[in-house]
């Protein structure tokens, strides 16, 4: 396995443009959804936002994007951040956001680990080829551009990390890569959070 594609090659940069433009549309659509629920539902978001906190507080939405980051899920953690700038945390967001982009590095570690240990067992290898063969084919090709491009785009990033340690990717590629978890979600949650605001 090809420990780094350089830059340089055509197939990466076509592969990074297409998916950093689908995390600029993911990005647009997310803000976009909070923008409408900002404008006209804000009484509803503020009343739904309340009833989470008070169900699960903010532990249980960081319980949340852990689960989310580390097991393949369809709930999707950006809608966390959404809940997140409607409620008092927001005041405390430039601690709250590196904290959980860190907490999504070490749920994607765990993920990356708990690959490594099944790695060896020849049906996991199977199981997972038959429902992931396309993030196999990323990993194999690209390595640690494979790591980056699920920790910034929509790419599911749990299934990124499995799949880096199923394959054996070695570890101190995926390490470094995956830390980009932090930028983005300071930076998604800065467009959801004040976005919104120029249209108030």
């Amino acid at each position: 396995m090809s420990t780094l594609t350089p830059l340089e090659s055509a197939d990466l940069r076509r592969l990074l443009r297409k998916h950093f433009l689908g995390a600029a549309f993911s990005l647009f659509a997310i803000v976009a959804i909070a923008v409408v629920l900002t404008l006209r539902y804000q009484t509803e978001l503020d009343a739904f936002t309340a009833s989470v906190f008070d169900s699960i507080g903010i532990t249980g939405l960081i319980a949340v994007i852990f689960v989310t980051d580390w097991i393949v899920s369809p709930f999707p953690p950006d809608s966390v951040l959404i809940l997140i700038a409607a409620s008092p945390y927001h005041e405390h967001w430039l601690v709250l956001l590196p904290f959980l982009g860190l907490l999504s590095t070490a749920a994607g570690c765990l993920g990356y680990f708990c690959g490594r240990m099944l790695s060896r067992r020849e049906w996991a290898q199977r199981w997972f080829g038959n429902f992931h063969s396309k993030s196999q084919d990323l990993v194999l090709k690209y390595g640690p551009w494979s790591v980056a491009i699920g920790a910034l785009t929509p790419v599911p990033f749990s299934v990124t990390c499995w799949t880096a340690g199923l394959l054996r990717l070695p570890f101190r590629s995926f390490i470094f890569p995956s830390f980009l978890r932090i930028p983005r979600y300071i930076g998604y949650y800065a467009a959801i959070a004040y976005f919104p605001r120029l249209f108030e």
